[in-house]
């Protein structure tokens, strides 16, 4: 912290600079640490005040890697140059997970483990904090990004707030945990990225009046992994004194790839400790290794296990900084109250068409199948059953184009649909809650095909300005009407920060209120947006009704590899990379095994017996051939890497055992019987004797 003397010497040169020639094109707040200079932009209604890359935290390196950052401390040497972007963490992007158009901007930044930084635009510095504050934490499926990706200044500029990007580490080394139970030096706690984000809200609610924001008045908002974070932080008891509202973006903490369990990241802990050649006999020893290590071999390992487990550096429920999952915190209102705004774009699912080869050509029935049993490998036949029934064009199943639509529906409503509307439901029980569906294509875009329709994270330059900013590194062509649809965003989106209601100032939508009763939304695609409701109800209840009561995925990380366990959360149709719990209900109607009429392969039901799914598929394709063999499958199995691999052996030397015990049983039964027979002749022949 500054003395006064400090103090005061910052306040004179801060007067001296703001009265010079310097005055048109920089800037100079004093913060908690010293004076810190900024630039001067003129965007778009008046000046625009940033400060770019400030530090929040030490830097998370050497014997601080794999550990909660520590806040920064210390006093600037001199003025503190934030005139520019600091460095980004280290990442992995594939073509999957980080936006073409974002790549290009990574690509042109310094990437450092030192990356804890934050970035602010304010239209008024220095004055008594009088604007709301919106936090952005970025997209890029915990593994790629930056705060400095997108540029808001055209939303802090119209809508008249502070604004902060954000930087926190990704991959393993915001997401790699020992997942043990304390919190000791010896150990590598979970969720290191969320940690540091909460460390930036808790700098931001410090230091942003200085910035002319309130302290008071912090909305968080998110996109993807962004928006799970956002999600994530209103279930995290220790972070809900840092916000006053929260906007979710294509992501909630229900997401099927949002967390997964400390079993699971034990198991990834393994595994990557393997692969570094970290394992050493103690904790204590592993760690060690793992910090001697450098940034390119813990990328390289990185980037092998996320080839073959996407997800497998994610946030972990942990039962401490998480206390449990999400989706049992929410249903019992154990979350910070704040109000919510949360939505999806009508096609998100289509990223996931991005790995699929010649994609472009459509995809062939054949495909379709086949990568759908590889990608739920841990959903058992009666649910592929389901799902291939329920996410096929029957008035064009060969078609290739109708099967890559039908795909991306799939994905869509599995991994964004079902539970933005499960958590809208949830929160909307304790909270004023508003939902929104993005369903606007941009006319001149070139970075996703035409067939993605309004793709995955496309609703984020509308919410920042771009059509009316028109930065240089994303090469569209908005029109004038796209230009009045991101007005129309960023006056909805910033209403709901400064006043908990979103209003617009270009249209005179009214938007009510998400209950479960009615399940109102906004549905954005062009100025005059309308209220709908129930959003694609029949494909969302698919998911949230029918898929629990037969879905019986195999349990993880226990003594059984093979066992199933009841439990009522949200894993219960969790992400196919994650084999999880599941809680059934087989004395469901719907579970009408007598009523079958088609028969499988062995293969596929594991005895060829009848499925028990009372609709006939004998003549919709769906027979022998229709589900192919896990053995068939072309695409890599993105099942968690466990005990569940060699589950079939074990059901089979379980098999073997009962049929051994029940032999053995009769074996004796027929043996205690002779003994029986005999006891009772040599009875009767003595009574002969005598």
């Amino acid at each position: 912290m500054m003395n006064r003397y400090n103090l005061a010497l910052t306040l004179f040169l801060i007067l001296v600079l703001n009265k010079s020639n310097l005055a048109s094109t920089t800037s100079f707040v004093v913060t908690n640490h010293g004076l810190v200079q900024g630039k001067v932009s003129h965007i778009l209604n008046g000046d625009i005040h940033s400060f770019l890359g400030i530090r929040y935290a030490q830097p998370p390196t050497n014997n601080l890697r794999f550990k909660p950052a520590l806040p920064w401390t210390q006093n600037w040497q001199g003025i503190y140059n934030a005139t520019y972007y600091k460095s980004s963490c280290p990442q992995y992007s594939s073509k999957w997970n980080c936006l073409d158009y974002n790549k290009e901007l990574l690509n042109s930044q310094p990437i450092s483990e030192d990356c804890l930084y934050l970035n602010i635009y304010t239209p008024i510095p220095n004055v008594a904090g009088n604007k709301s504050v919106l936090v952005w934490f970025h997209n890029g499926d915990f593994n790629c990004g930056s705060g400095s990706l997108w540029d808001p200044s055209a939303l802090a500029s119209t809508e008249e707030m502070v604004i902060v990007t954000v930087n926190y580490r990704l991959g393993a080394l915001g997401f790699l945990t020992s997942g043990q139970d304390s919190n000791t030096d010896s150990e590598i706690p979970a969720n290191l990225a969320l940690r540091d984000q909460q460390l930036a809200l808790t700098w931001i609610k410090d230091n942003i009046v200085r910035f002319g924001g309130r302290s008071n008045d912090i909305g968080i908002v998110g996109s993807s992994a962004g928006a799970i974070s956002v999600g994530l932080h209103t279930v995290i008891p220790s972070s809900g004194s840092l916000f006053t509202s929260a906007i979710l973006q294509s992501g909630t903490p229900l997401s099927p790839h949002a967390i997964k369990t400390k079993n699971q990241a034990q198991i990834i802990f393994q595994q990557f400790t393997s692969a570094t050649n970290c394992s050493r006999n103690t904790l204590n020893l592993t760690i060690e290794c793992l910090q001697s290590l450098s940034i390119s071999t813990i990328s390289q390992q990185q980037e092998a296990i996320l080839s073959q487990f996407p997800q497998a550096f994610t946030p972990v429920i942990d039962g401490q900084f998480i206390p449990d999952d999400p989706k049992v915190l929410l249903s019992s209102g154990q979350f910070n109250k704040v109000q919510i705004m949360l939505g999806s774009n009508m096609n998100d699912g289509s990223k996931y068409l991005a790995p699929l080869p010649n994609i472009t050509k459509g995809l062939s029935r054949a495909a379709f199948k086949t990568n759908i049993v590889a990608q739920f490998s841990n959903f058992n036949n009666v649910t592929l059953s389901a799902m291939i029934y329920k996410y096929t064009d029957w008035t064009n199943k060969t078609s290739l184009f109708s099967n890559r639509a039908e795909y991306e529906k799939l994905y869509n409503d599995y991994y964004y649909a079902k539970p933005i509307v499960e958590t809208a439901n949830l929160y909307s029980s304790y909270v004023t809650t508003y939902m929104y569906v993005f369903a606007y294509r941009t006319e001149s875009d070139t970075y996703f095909p035409s067939y993605y329709g309004v793709a995955h994270s496309m609703e984020i330059p509308y919410v920042f300005g771009y059509p009316l900013l028109k930065p240089n590194n994303l090469k569209l062509n908005y029109t004038e009407h796209e230009e009045r649809i991101s007005k129309h965003l960023m006056s909805l989106w910033g209403s709901f920060i400064y006043d908990r209601s979103p209003i617009s100032r270009v249209s005179t939508i009214n938007w009510q209120p998400y209950v479960a009763d009615t399940r109102l939304y906004c549905y954005i695609n062009t100025v005059n947006s309308e209220i709908r409701s129930f959003y694609i109800a029949d494909r969302v209840e698919f998911w949230n009704t029918l898929i629990p009561q037969i879905n019986i995925p195999l349990q993880i990380g226990t003594s059984s590899p093979c066992s199933t366990v009841t439990q009522p959360s949200n894993l219960s149709t969790n992400s196919p990379n994650f084999t999880t719990t599941q809680s059934s209900n087989l004395s469901s109607p719907i579970i009408l095994i007598e009523n079958s009429t088609s028969t499988f392969d062995d293969d596929v039901t594991g005895s060829g017996s009848m499925s028990p799914f009372p609709i006939d598929f004998s003549e919709s394709s769906l027979s022998t051939s229709d589900i192919p063999t896990r053995a068939q499958t072309t695409t890599h199995d993105t099942s968690y890497p466990t005990q569940a691999q060699s589950c079939s052996d074990i059901q089979m030397m379980k098999t073997i055992f009962m049929i051994c015990t029940f032999a053995l049983a009769g074996i004796i039964g027929v043996l205690i019987i002779i003994i029986i027979i005999l006891i009772i002749k040599l009875k009767k022949s003595k009574t002969a004797v005598a």
